[in-house]
């Protein structure tokens, strides 16, 4: 009766072991069908777009009022006018960008030049909504006799 007892209980322990060990295996495959699914997600460039645009929204534009590449800024801009401001005795030429979002902004979107071309920036407010930026060639102006592009600009809006 004793060698009876002894064998149930080895049985038993055995049952509970391997139910322990089913219990561990089925949690470490749901873990790794969850790390799968969220990498499949997370590596989507439609996924990593729209984050993008609500993160930090940019738009790329040209000096000819193109914009080249919109990355969620424009969602929150109505237009972007670029003037180009005349060479004189006291300046070097550059553009006057008027940048009119469609609400409020209390932050300034951040502008910026991409390509080779350096500039003075000054900001200030516009009439309403607007955004005026005041850019002066710094150093490197580009050579005119040469066919370059029109410069390029980054505006990174602060929703």
């Amino acid at each position: 009766m004793h060698e009876e007892q002894k064998d149930v209980s080895v049985f038993t322990i055995a049952k509970i072991v391997s139910v322990c060990l089913l219990l561990v295996l089925a949690v470490f495959t749901i873990i790794e069908v969850i790390d799968w699914r969220i990498n499949e997600k997370v590596s989507n460039p439609k996924f990593i777009r729209e984050i993008a645009s609500n993160v930090r929204p940019s738009v790329i534009f040209n000096s000819k009022e193109s914009i080249l590449n919109d990355m969620g800024a424009m969602q929150y801009i109505n237009n972007i006018a670029v003037t180009q401001l005349p060479k004189s005795k006291y300046t070097k030429g550059g553009f006057k960008i008027i940048v009119s979002p469609k609400e409020y902004m209390a932050l300034s979107p951040i502008l910026s030049s991409i390509d080779r071309n350096e500039f003075w920036i000054e900001t200030k407010r516009g009439k309403k909504f607007d955004w005026e930026y005041v850019l002066e060639w710094g150093e490197m102006v580009a050579d005119t006799e040469k066919k370059v592009p029109p410069p390029q600009f980054r505006l990174e809006v602060m929703p």
